[in-house]
């Protein structure tokens, strides 16, 4: 068998991951940007499997309860979907968990895979996606924070530093040991990728980020304390003079060519600050997702629902909202119930308690080594994700279930010694899964390519609609087919209950027939719109008040009364959202909320009560 027979799978593995790493297109999975990668992924863990089931297996017994936990995880996650209550979104999650744990299954127990090579091409990746992040902080004014690669070139406000800060953390490690098993120029090259890494993870100003590698460097310190010597410390010197060079290099830099950079201290505290979620946020997100997940604890509210059902439901303040709960184990328990996650914290202890008893078997040291700094990265990634979710990039999560199985591979080669021929019970569960994937995978890249080249309703037989029925909406409005857009604004809703949108986009059909009759109906379909989220948007509140308005020029006396009631009802939300909208992005910038805003500003109060407001702003800001 050749070399390339003998690796495909790790070279397939490879160069994806590259492509989803540095592709400044698709990013961000859950939003559907990535949608296209995921089906390629799925396809290619078919393939993958395919190449290794005839491959020799580790006998080990402990792998069937690992395969109890994944299949648990995967079966509730998709009956979370069946029953979802925001249906239109979320299959595409489900997919791309189903892909990783695919991976992992595929490398964890098979012999002679060649899967260590893949540490390489995270070295390589790590590197020039530090580089190319340094050619954005230094040349561009904006994003003011690093971003690697992880942002997408068509969208201006789609720039994700957490998401790059997360890479970094998980792959430090792997620097670090590619530096202490080379020697001569490689080394010298790895120690200045890890210092390349450190430098880029501080200019993301991620505290979380910034928290969590601490910890990783503590970690490392505690393993590597007994071995300190001359050379080792001569290395960390070179490291780290590197890594402060380039951080105060490039802030000098961005400050003679832009004239508007913040300090560090500002930075990293957020004193400056336009798009941190705030402690008292995260907690909000944390105890909302603890109680979604006490409501549906068998089903959850469906995968990506949390933004929609806690602005429904648990939201309390203007403009705290988010994708996710910020904790990726209350973002299973609140999406996908908390049965789901009690299989997925299973899984991830019978990793850990394989690496916790198969350490001390590993004969060499080096392995010692790449196994404790494996589950650092691993570490360290879990910790990050639970003050800030970022499995959401495949190039993360991947990434994460990748050493993961390389991980557990290391133990098993050092706890079995016994090969066996892999049969239908050991390749059952890849089995199946890649089956799954397979076909889903092709009937969905066929949707998708259809809906592009030839006839866009194909989308409507997809799993993964998303907003395709309310674009519909808009499209059939426009050419004035009344009916066609109310059937198919129903559809959404159908799909999506919570779907705030769609519920204004049937108002304003009827504000716009302007008879009494579709003016209620209008005032009804607003007054649900808010319901479902009433802190996040005012054009729910600006097409509200128009409609009330309009009946207040049929009936003066009774909405009159209305108009004023509902007038005082939003001046308090008002008043709140001048300050916050500067510095808030949660998806402001994604939304006609500012100019709903000021048109009510106008509307609602007179001059004097707009002075006021902005001095109070003024002074809050001194």
């Amino acid at each position: 068998m050749t070399a390339l027979a003998k690796y495909s799978p790790t070279f397939i593995l490879s160069a994806f991951w590259l492509l989803t790493l540095l592709n400044p297109v698709f990013k961000k999975f859950d939003y559907g940007a990535e949608w296209p990668m995921v089906i390629v992924l799925g396809v290619l863990c078919a393939v993958m499997f395919w190449a290794t089931r005839n491959r020799k297996i580790y006998d080990d017994k402990f792998v069937v309860w690992e395969k109890i936990f994944a299949s648990g995880f995967l079966i509730f996650y998709l009956i979370s979907f069946v029953f979802s209550e925001t249906r239109n979104i979320g299959f595409n999650e489900f997919v791309a968990f189903a892909c990783c744990f695919s991976i992992y299954f595929i490398f964890a127990h098979r012999h002679d895979l060649g899967l260590i090579k893949f540490l390489k091409i995270i070295g390589i990746g790590a590197v020039i996606a530090c580089v190319v992040g340094f050619g954005i902080y230094l040349f561009k004014n904006e994003p003011s924070r690093m971003i690697g690669p992880f942002f997408n070139i068509f969208y201006a406000s789609n720039l994700w530093p957490n998401a790059f800060a997360l890479f970094l953390l998980i792959a430090s490690p792997v620097l670090l040991f590619l530096s202490y098993i080379s020697g001569g120029a490689r080394r010298f090259f790895w120690l200045t990728g890890l210092a390349l890494a450190l430098s880029s993870l501080f200019l993301t100003y991620s505290r979380g980020a910034l928290l969590v590698g601490i910890f990783e460097l503590i970690l490392v310190a505690g393993f590597f304390i007994k071995k300190i010597k001359f050379s080792i410390i001569a290395k960390i010197f070179y490291v780290g003079i590197v890594s402060v060079l380039l951080i105060f290099s490039a802030n000098y830099i961005r400050e003679i060519k832009f004239n508007n950079v913040v300090s560090i201290e500002d930075k990293i505290t957020f004193a400056n600050q336009e798009s941190s979620t705030s402690v008292k946020e995260r907690y909000d997100f944390w105890k909302g997702a603890f109680n979604m997940s006490l409501e549906k604890p068998f089903t959850g509210y469906g995968p990506f629902s949390f933004r929609y059902v806690y602005g429904a439901t648990q939201q309390k303040d203007l403009l705290a909202i988010a994708d996710h709960p910020h904790n990726v184990f209350l973002k299973i328990s609140a999406k996908n119930g908390l049965v789901a996650f009690g299989f997925f914290f299973l899984f991830l202890i019978t990793v850990f308690l394989s690496f916790l008893f198969g350490f001390k078997k590993i004969k060499s040291y080096d392995e010692k080594v790449l196994a404790y700094l494996i589950f650092v990265s691993i570490a360290g990634a879990f910790a990050h994700n639970m003050i800030d979710y970022n499995f959401n990039f495949l190039a993360n999560i991947v990434l994460v279930f990748a050493l993961s199985a390389l991980l557990r591979l290391i133990i098993v080669q050092n706890s079995y010694s016994v090969f066996k021929e892999p049969d239908s019970s050991n390749n059952f569960l890849l089995s199946v899964l890649t089956a799954v994937l397979l076909t889903v995978s092709l009937y969905e890249g066929g949707m998708l390519v259809l809906s592009k080249i030839y006839y866009e309703d194909f989308r409507e037989k997809t799993l993964y609609p998303r907003d395709y029925f309310s674009n519909k909406v808009t499209e059939a409005y426009e050419n004035k087919y009344e009916f066609l857009a109310t059937s198919y604004a129903y559809e959404q809703l159908d799909l999506n209950k919570y779907d705030a949108d769609t519920l204004n986009l049937i108002g304003a059909m009827n504000l716009e027939n302007g008879s009494e009759r579709a003016l209620n109906v209008a005032n009804e379909y607003f007054s649900t719109a808010i319901e479902m989220n009433p802190y996040n948007d005012f054009k729910y509140y600006a097409n509200k008040y128009q409609t009330l308005k309009a009946l207040d020029s049929l009936d003066g006396v009774t909405n009159g009364t209305k108009l004023i009631e509902f007038e005082k009802s939003i001046k308090p939300l008002l008043e709140a959202y001048f300050p916050l909208a500067e510095n808030n992005v949660h998806f402001t910038a994604y939304t006609k909320s500012a100019d709903a805003a000021a048109y009510l500003y106008e509307e609602i109060f007179d001059s004097n009560e707009l002075l006021r407001i902005i001095e109070k702003q003024r002074a809050s800001r001194k």
